[in-house]
């Protein structure tokens, strides 16, 4: 039986934010002014970790994930999350063999290019991680 290829990116290493952060690992070129995923390895999936640790006041975070189409050039959605407003750890989901759940989880596969976006609604302190794990 093969092995399961798996791979792990930490987008955002744990830190107190408190405005929507750009997100991407290091050294990615922007598209749109925005940084983006790859899946060279063509993964069918993803999880994406959203850790939250600690908060200030009432932080509210909504998270993103939009895959992005050569042909018209524009972003997509693939799933977004409800507002996250306290500490938690949030996975969300992206595979077409899972069942879809609304805010959780899309029955979608990863597109070659694909970016995450955390959308701050103020300015209060929020002290959180972000990683993904690829699945096969």
């Amino acid at each position: 039986m093969p092995q399961p290829t798996q791979q792990s990116v930490i987008l955002l290493s744990s830190a107190a934010h408190t405005a929507t952060p750009l997100v991407g690992p290091p050294n990615q070129i922007p598209v749109n002014e925005y940084p983006f995923l790859t899946n060279i390895p063509r993964f069918t999936g993803a999880h994406i970790i959203f850790d939250v640790t600690a908060i200030v006041d009432t932080p509210s975070v909504v998270v993103t994930m939009d895959g992005f189409d050569f042909g018209s050039e524009t972003w997509y959605n693939l799933l977004t999350s409800a507002a996250v407003v306290g500490a938690s750890l949030n996975v969300y989901k992206i595979h077409p063999d899972f069942t879809a759940v609304a805010n959780l989880v899309a029955k979608e596969g990863i597109p070659y290019l694909w970016r995450v976006i955390l959308t701050h609604a103020d300015a209060d302190s929020i002290t959180y991680s972000l990683g993904v794990n690829y699945l096969d």
